[in-house]
């Protein structure tokens, strides 16, 4: 991956509607054409956190690019012709989904002390919490140590929703896997070997297929990723509105102590339904595989998480 990255622009003025996100066409004023490139939203463009921009991947076609801009505000929110909404940084290889935010690997523990987790709890609490207050938080956080993820435990899926794919009456996308070497394939199999053993991906035998991709990090080390891009391009795009923050606060109306807590890898906890598992397949150097929970880069993940 390059260093260098470069502004996309507004093409046109656009009204991006309260809660809701759109598709808003891009410029990019020194590159015409560009096979993968990474996108993110431009810092000055989401400096008051009402518009944001995904990171997504994205090719540049004579100059153009679509991107998905997201109004989380309660009202429709307007983005003037020429204005800088979104950075893109080129990369050398293709790449849709990074499989695992962290990158990390999680290793499957099953039970964790009770002991050390109330320790974990203990430096997490606001330290304004009285005496009483902090005894009461934590027994009640210890009770439910199963849904924190204090040992690295295996993530569990919501059966609440599941996550559809639709291609309408396409013919399926078969790609061949990218050319690696020796070094990237023995990553690549590890990677594969950890997700069949947390239960996230399964073997296959769909007629789809996708490629795997490796990007070097930084530091050094791997991100394991799928390039999604042509999938994507025959599926039914769904403009799902964001919840009301409005909303979301008078529903905390009486509250008087409140908290922060994030998921671990979000998407991993929604379960792709089984007649779609299909179509995330991807394919590497040996073997084919399938996600039975949502992976990233899938182009309507983000609505059906939120």
């Amino acid at each position: 991956m390059t260093e260098v990255n470069y502004g996309l622009y507004a093409a046109n003025d656009v009204v991006v509607p309260e809660n809701c996100i759109r598709k808003v066409l891009a410029l990019a004023k020194y590159h015409q054409t560009l096979e993968k490139v990474i996108i993110t939203g431009a810092k000055d463009f989401e400096w008051d956190k009402e518009l944001k921009v995904p990171a997504s991947i994205a090719t540049i076609q004579s100059g153009k690019v679509d991107i998905w801009i997201a109004n989380s505000s309660c009202r429709p929110q307007i983005i003037p012709a020429g204005i800088c909404i979104a950075r893109m940084t080129e990369i050398e290889e293709g790449l849709i989904s990074s499989l695992n935010k962290n990158t990390d690997k999680v290793e499957v523990q099953h039970q964790a002390h009770l002991g050390q987790a109330e320790e974990d709890f203990e430096t997490l609490l606001d330290p304004e919490l009285d005496d009483l207050q902090r005894k009461e938080l934590l027994s009640f956080l210890v009770e439910f140590t199963d849904v924190f993820d204090l040992e690295d435990k295996p993530v569990k899926v919501s059966s609440k929703v599941k996550y559809r794919i639709n291609t309408a009456d396409s013919q399926p996308v078969k790609q061949k896997p990218y050319r690696v070497s020796f070094e990237e394939r023995r990553v690549i199999q590890e990677e594969v070997d950890n997700m069949l053993k947390l239960d996230i991906i399964e073997h296959s035998e769909s007629p789809w297929s996708s490629p795997v991709v490796l990007v070097k990090k930084k530091n050094g080390t791997w991100r394991f990723c799928v390039d999604y891009r042509r999938s994507n391009k025959i599926t039914k795009k769904d403009v799902y509105p964001l919840p009301r923050i409005d909303d979301a606060l008078d529903s905390l109306s009486g509250a008087s102590l409140f908290s922060t807590m994030d998921l671990k890898s979000g998407y991993w906890q929604i379960e792709v339904d089984e007649r779609d598992r299909e179509k995330t397949a991807f394919i590497t150097p040996d073997g084919l595989y399938q996600f039975k929970v949502m992976p990233f880069g899938l182009c309507n993940a983000p609505a059906t998480f939120e």
